[in-house]
This record gives structure tokens, C-alpha cells and sequence, in this order.
């Protein structure tokens, strides 16, 4: 459940892109995405929200999402039952 929990915290809220993206057209997205969070007004707007950004590279973000995914069939089974107790009814 650790595992799991720093693995989504490392995470956040990625950006993906669609199966089958071309690796020149990701390499291209990831690099777009990181130079845009050197861009002084984008980083003026996350400091008024208080909130933080934490760039990752694509690998970096697939070995923690690999990280919180390595789990028994136990331990899936236990975070899906906690899970359903915070579900919208």
C-alpha cells in the first residue's frame, strides 16, 4: 500500500498521449511540455495557485506507474476495497 501511495504521489496528474504515437512525435511532446515549464508566466500562474510541478520524463513517470503496479493479487484486491468506501454513490 506504500508502495502504491508514493508511486501516485511521485505520479500526480500525468499527461498522456495516444497508443501508438510515433517515438520522434512523443520525444517531441515531452520536450514541448518541459520547455514550456521554463516559461516565466506559466510558472507566475502555478505560484499564485500554490501549487507545485514536478517535471518528469516519460520514462521516469512509466517506472512509477510500474512502481505502484507490482502488486498481488492480494494487495490489489485490499486497495480496491478501500477504494470503493470513498466511490461517489
Amino acid at each position: 500500500m506504500i508502495t502504491i501511495a508514493l508511486a501516485l504521489g511521485e505520479v500526480g496528474r500525468p499527461i498522456a498521449a495516444p497508443p501508438g504515437l510515433s517515438p520522434a512525435r512523443a520525444r517531441f511532446l515531452e520536450l514541448a511540455l518541459k520547455k514550456s515549464l521554463e516559461d516565466p508566466e506559466l510558472l507566475d500562474i502555478i505560484k499564485k495557485q500554490k501549487t507545485e510541478v514536478i517535471y518528469l520524463t516519460a520514462a521516469e513517470t512509466k517506472q512509477q506507474a510500474l512502481n505502484g503496479a507490482g502488486l498481488s493479487p492480494e494487495m490489489k484486491k485490499r486497495l480496491q476495497d478501500i477504494l470503493k468506501q470513498y466511490q461517489a454513490k
